[in-house]
């Protein structure tokens, strides 16, 4: 799943906000380079 992340900083709402957009944008990258 990736580095190891403590899991305090799993549940930081700082953190997460942070990270799933990211996520969201390297799916949305991957789709466009498929099609």
């Amino acid at each position: 799943m990736g580095p190891f992340v403590p899991q305090g900083l799993l549940q930081d709402p700082w953190y997460q906000a942070s990270r799933v957009p990211r996520m969201a944008d390297l799916e949305i990258v991957g789709k466009r380079a498929l099609f």
